[in-house]
């Protein structure tokens, strides 16, 4: 598995339509200049790319692409990978690594809600039993859970165990009644 970072000036003048000329070469240049903070974090989640497999009943995708912006609206999208600049780089790390679990979940859940659910608690798995070195990472998977409550407020934390079962697993309880 291969993580390829895209910068695209144009991308980022589409998700700031607010900003002029000036202020999207300002904005842009600011990304460009900082991203050897984030770039470096990358290569944790490939190297726990078999047990991100082993727990997730996929295969990954052989390369993930994905945009790296500065637009304060959001802190990452899907379709395509997306993630925002100005959070601290740990935390755009996991914001990544939500995305590319998402799709590469190839089965539907039964509701966005449960995808959210089930999404965070599979990262909260990983960052605890990966290899992160010396990456504090699961302070930052907390986010992912209080914006899951923003968005549903009927979202609860569970704690799944992905040793006994897979996502896969998980997905197709949801089909099984």
């Amino acid at each position: 598995m291969e993580i390829k970072p895209h910068y695209s000036y144009e991308f980022n003048c589409v998700l700031n339509p607010e900003y002029n000329d000036d202020e999207q070469i300002k904005n842009f240049a600011s990304l460009i200049s900082d991203k050897d903070r984030f770039l470096p974090l990358i290569k944790l989640i490939e190297k726990n790319s078999k047990l991100i497999e082993k727990c997730l009943g996929y295969e990954l995708k052989p390369v993930y692409d994905f945009f790296v912006v500065r637009c304060e609206k959001f802190k990452s999208f899907s379709l395509p990978i997306t993630v925002e600049y100005s959070i601290l780089p740990e935390e755009m790390l996991v914001y990544l690594f939500k995305e590319i679990i998402k799709t590469s979940i190839a089965d539907r859940f039964v509701d966005t809600m449960s995808q959210e659910k089930y999404v965070n608690c599979l990262i909260d798995y990983l960052l605890i039993n990966g290899d992160w070195g010396k990456v504090e990472l699961i302070k930052f998977s907390k986010n992912l859970h209080e914006d899951a409550l923003k968005k549903f407020p009927k979202y609860a934390f569970e704690e799944l165990n992905f040793s006994k079962k897979t996502m896969r697993d998980y997905v197709y309880s949801f089909y099984e009644e």
